[in-house]
């Protein structure tokens, strides 16, 4: 008995370690640096132009969130985005800027995986912004290119 016992707990361990591993490995961050040369809203926070650590920290809920850290500064949030398609087959590294006049929103980030795209979910203030310029064509979009990492 005291060795069946023994057996099942050595088992339920190596099945529980394989268990972790394979969920550190799911929890990966990816970042990205980039230089951003305007001021920008990260969800309802006025990030000033500079440079930036872009962090996509999976977990295991459909929306992801997003670390938006200066390099440098004293600035940082945390967004929420949603994974899709990448259809407009944004190249790696991108970050897409909803422009409305002169107020930029970060919209859109491609963090490496060429098939997906991240969609930061829109603030309060930027969707009221949209309503109120939805009339108007002048909604333009700013991509940012990378810099290397």
């Amino acid at each position: 008995m005291f060795k069946r016992s023994l057996q099942i707990l050595a088992v339920s361990a190596l099945v529980l370690s394989a268990l972790t591993a394979g969920a550190s490995a799911q929890s990966l961050v990816v970042a990205k640096k980039v230089k951003i040369d305007f001021d920008f809203y990260a969800g309802k926070k006025l990030m000033p132009a500079g440079e930036y650590e872009f962090k996509l920290t999976p977990n295991h809920q459909t929306h992801k969130l997003v670390q938006i850290r200066q390099i440098g500064g004293d600035a940082n949030a945390i967004v929420a985005s949603v994974p899709s398609l990448n259809v407009k087959e944004l190249k790696p590294g991108a970050i897409i800027f909803n422009r409305y006049g002169d107020q930029y929103y970060l919209a859109r980030l491609q963090f490496g995986d060429s098939a997906y795209v991240h969609n930061v979910i829109k603030s309060k203030s930027e969707r009221k912004l949209l309503r109120a310029v939805a009339a108007s064509s002048n909604n333009n979009q700013a991509i940012v290119p990378t810099t290397g990492q």
